[in-house]
């Protein structure tokens, strides 16, 4: 059993985080939402502890820009870590993934998630 965070993005800010992300997330939300469903599913199906956080594109740029990181769905997995525990109340270092990037922004994301643990 692990705690896994989750980046939830509202579907009217979805353009807004694919001009920060480009090409590491789908073209559009409805296939962001199948994806993330069937990531959540199996991860329940481990007994893993889900934790959504609400991200907004401007928190999220705003983060890039304070710690000079380049975008990526890295750091939006590492980003909603480090918001769900400052809203935990407990503000930790949060590991962020450094396996390589595979042709797949679903394994990515199954990736980046995987270290958050």
């Amino acid at each position: 059993m692990a705690k896994m965070y989750l980046p939830v993005i509202a579907p009217k800010d979805y353009e807004a985080f694919r001009k920060i992300l480009r090409d590491e997330i789908p073209s559009n939300y409805a296939e962001w939402r199948r994806d993330v469903d069937k990531w959540q599913a199996a991860h329940r199906a481990q007994q893993d502890t889900i934790i959504e956080v609400e991200i907004s594109p401007n928190s999220f740029a705003d983060y890039l820009r304070q710690n000079d990181y380049a975008p990526g769905l890295k750091r939006l997995v590492g980003f909603s870590a480090d918001q769900g525990e400052v809203i935990a109340g407990r503000q930790v270092a949060v590991t962020v993934c450094r396996q390589s990037i595979s042709d797949n922004w679903l394994g990515n994301l199954r990736e980046c998630l995987a270290h958050l643990v």
